[in-house]
């Protein structure tokens, strides 16, 4: 099993940063409470005749928080509400790749692989019209992450690994896109079993994220369930559960404890917990895994987590 968690960062919409507060929210707010706030806020500049640009903005931080919030048809409704707002301006075609990435993930979470990948090939399309090399590079690394998941080791591995060596050094690079490809790349060398370079790029994740973001961010959520992996493969099974435990402590602060995202995690702890020979706590864990399969049938069991689902869409 393989389990990432990459970042979605927009470009900038260009209007107050109080939207992207109230779409984040803080980790102790009710989702309910920040969704209906949302939909409050966007009613309103619908009325004030807002443009086509800040609503399919606001459309796409609905989108997300419905997602965060377990509401997964209102989440893909709330982005293709935002793709048809977006594609409407030529000029507005970086903030709609955003939203098809956004959708792409949601495709993702749901174990919908091949809707997840055309999602990613077309904001790669639109990427390569506008010729932002930087941008491209984040759609290729995205698209890395549905290649590991269809088991194309090789072809994940290389374009992970091309993603990575440009946005590790553009200076205008995010953190976050550098630590996404470095993660996917270290899961297609586990899919080559290449063990140790697995590792290596998994703790070099952690690393990354730990300097330049806070210990129960995403980022750092991300790289220790790389680290978990990396670890269980080369045989430290304690570490790779201490590292499994610590992330699923962040994911359960941004999401329900049955979203498809924790239950990933979990069957990372079983899997743990088994090899230590920990047989009654694997099988506490295995409950609350069947758990959240019970609610969330449609989800994939074995695939990565979207790799920039869990931060909300900046500008």
């Amino acid at each position: 099993m393989f389990v990432c968690l990459l970042f979605l960062r927009p470009a900038c919409l260009g209007h107050s940063q109080a939207l992207g507060q109230s779409g984040a929210g803080t980790q102790s707010a009710d989702s309910g409470q920040r969704i209906r706030l949302l939909i409050t806020e966007l009613n309103a500049r619908e009325v004030a005749g807002a443009s086509n640009r800040e609503l399919g903005y606001r459309w796409t931080v609905l989108g997300f928080e419905y997602s965060n919030g377990g509401e997964f048809t209102n989440s893909e409704n709330a982005y293709n509400r935002a793709l048809d707002l977006l594609g409407r301006d030529p000029a507005d075609a970086g903030l709609d790749a955003a939203a098809i990435d956004q959708l792409g993930a949601l495709y993702r979470v749901l174990g919908k692989v091949t809707e997840s990948m055309n999602c990613f090939r077309k904001a790669l399309a639109l990427r390569l019209k506008l010729g932002d090399p930087l941008l491209i590079a984040v759609s290729r690394g995205r698209m890395a992450e549905d290649e590991v998941l269809a088991r194309r080791y090789r072809e994940a591995m290389r374009d992970a690994d091309e993603a990575y060596r440009f946005l590790a050094t553009a200076e205008e690079a995010e953190m976050s896109d550098r630590i996404s490809a470095l993660l996917v790349r270290a899961y297609a060398e586990c899919g080559l079993r290449r063990r140790a370079e697995c590792l290596m790029d998994a703790q070099q994740a952690l690393a990354l994220s730990r300097s330049g973001f806070p210990e129960r961010s995403p980022e750092v959520a991300g790289s220790l369930m790389a680290l978990s992996v990396a670890q269980l493969r080369n045989g430290s099974a304690a570490e790779a559960e201490e590292s499994v435990r610590e992330a699923i402590g962040t994911l359960k602060l941004k999401l329900s404890a049955d979203d498809p995202r924790v239950v990933y995690a979990l069957v990372q702890e079983r899997d743990c917990l088994v090899a230590l020979h920990r047989k009654e706590e694997a099988r506490q864990v295995e409950a609350q895994v069947e758990a959240g399969n019970r609610r969330y049938s449609e989800s994939c069991a074995g695939c990565t987590v979207s790799a920039f689902g869990l931060t909300a869409p900046s500008h």
